[in-house]
């Protein structure tokens, strides 16, 4: 496991450094090891990696696209009849640069499908001095949370 956790900082690394983001033989066969990816459709893949919203942003780039942003409702009960409703799982929706203005990490565009948990977006960690501004699902919807925390992801391609 430790040779993993190495050669995927290698991977991160490269990213960092402006390296091609196709994925080589040996990162393959590091995905293949890890047995941590499931395909759930045409254009998505699960990882039960946890990580933070940049991390996996990072990671899902090494693949070669963005964490998952869905156009429609169609897309959205594709992911959420296939993953773990225990989970949670970063999208790639974000309001860093402007409060509720909700837009897609893969063109910085803004969003127009959202799937929210009830009260959702609400920002609840304002209060505590933390802006919730990275998009994940959790109990199957939509909510806003701080991109700090840990979670696995789902990248699009």
């Amino acid at each position: 496991m430790a040779k993993i956790q190495k050669d995927m900082q290698v991977i991160l690394k490269s990213i960092q450094q402006g390296t091609p983001s196709k994925l080589t033989n040996k990162e393959n066969q590091l995905q293949a090891q890890t047995n941590c990816e499931r395909d759930v459709g045409r254009h998505f893949t699960t990882i039960k990696i946890r990580k933070s919203w940049d991390d996996a942003e990072a990671y899902c780039r090494v693949m070669g696209g963005h964490l998952a942003t869905f156009k429609n409702k169609e897309e959205f009960d594709l992911i959420t009849g296939e993953i773990d409703p225990s989970e949670r799982y970063w999208l790639g929706i974000n309001d860093r640069a402007k409060e509720n203005n909700f837009v897609s990490v893969d063109f910085g565009k803004k969003v127009t499908f959202f799937e929210w948990g009830l009260a959702e977006p609400n920002n609840a960690a304002k209060d505590a001095g933390l802006d919730e501004d990275c998009v994940e699902l959790k109990d199957l919807k939509m909510n806003d949370s701080e991109c700090t925390g840990e979670n696995f992801f789902i990248c699009q391609n």
